[in-house]
């Protein structure tokens, strides 16, 4: 996992006073005790849910120092977005997870722009995705992705270059949620193309995953409208 990481060498001054305020959930037992910190910038991130560390009802709020200072890793990677392969640095979602003392199966992500994606939890121990905050060296600006985006290295595991990956991650981010959810309803949220609906008969009469499946004009129940 960690091959896939380039942990820089240096900590700025910016991160270094990001230190301080998740010194509490960053493993440091003499801070454990006093819980998280308030965000002294911008709240970036909120995470709720099944977590033990929270610092406003229940909630951990989080600016951009807080959250670079639990860790930070980057790899190079294409995608689907962009035409050539990028450089995304960010914190490690098992490390965010694990400094907010984080327990479930299940992370609901909402980002800005409405989109919601379920993401097992599993996931970040198997594989070494991030939350991004730059692409190629950049804060990422809500135009262009960010200021957060989970992504995965797509590049170094053939099984990744698929939609159920691509749906998970989520730019735009600004909420998660940690819960406990039945496997079986993590269904990954992907339209189906439309074509001339006659590409697909086997899929006639079955349940497709996506936000809106039609199969010769005839709606799969149960999936959201877009």
């Amino acid at each position: 996992m960690n091959d896939f990481y380039q942990t820089p060498r240096d900590i700025s001054r910016r991160k270094l006073v990001g230190l301080v305020g998740v010194l509490a959930v960053a493993g440091v037992s003499t801070a454990r005790s006093a819980g998280l910190a308030t965000p002294q910038g911008k709240v970036v991130l909120s995470v709720s849910g099944s977590i033990k560390q929270t610092n406003k009802d229940g909630v951990a709020e989080l600016d951009m120092d807080m959250l670079e200072a639990i860790g930070a890793a980057s790899f190079i990677t294409g995608t689907p977005w962009y035409n050539t392969p990028v450089t995304f640095s960010g914190v490690p979602m098992a490390k965010l997870l694990d400094a907010l003392g984080a327990t479930g199966t299940t992370v609901t992500v909402y980002a800005l722009n409405d989109y919601k994606t379920d993401i097992p939890m599993e996931d970040f121990r198997k594989f070494p995705a991030i939350l991004a905050t730059k692409r190629d060296g950049a804060y990422m600006p809500v135009r262009d992705k960010g200021p957060l985006f989970i992504v995965y290295p797509y590049d170094s595991d053939p099984a990744l270059k698929h939609q159920v990956y691509y749906s998970r991650s989520a730019w735009q981010v600004a909420r998660m949620v940690v819960s406990y959810t039945n496997s079986h309803s993590l269904v990954p949220m992907c339209p189906v193309p439309q074509s001339d609906c006659h590409d697909a008969p086997w899929l006639i009469g079955k349940f497709v995953p996506g936000v809106a499946a039609v199969v010769d004009n005839v709606v799969v129940g149960l999936e959201d409208a877009v």
